[in-house]
């Protein structure tokens, strides 16, 4: 499911419509990568998603702080294997469940 996401994805931004749907959907594949511990993988797509989503909604919009939210916990998060607690932009405290 994930190539036909990123296809329709990559179709959206040729065309240059949906851009808000674009950056939520690369948002959303990134945080599914992530969570499966394919880091290298996430981090291109959340990338993707701010910048699809600032281009769509301008650089005062709240999705974009949630997708530039997300970008900084999944750099903490992959360089740390997720083995400790982040500190996130938006200041949430999130802990890992792995005993310390």
């Amino acid at each position: 499911m994930l190539p036909h996401l990123l296809t329709v994805c990559e179709h959206a931004q040729r065309l240059g419509s949906a851009g808000e749907q674009v950056g939520w959907l690369l948002g959303r594949a990134s945080t599914y990568l992530h969570e499966r511990g394919l880091y290298a993988q996430a981090l291109p797509l959340a990338e993707r998603a701010v910048t699809a989503t600032e281009v769509a909604l301008g650089s005062g919009h709240v999705d974009l702080g949630w997708r530039i939210d997300e970008l900084v916990l999944q750099r903490q998060l992959g360089e740390r294997g997720a083995s400790s607690a982040v500190v996130t932009p938006a200041g949430l405290l999130l802990a890992s469940s792995a005993p310390s």
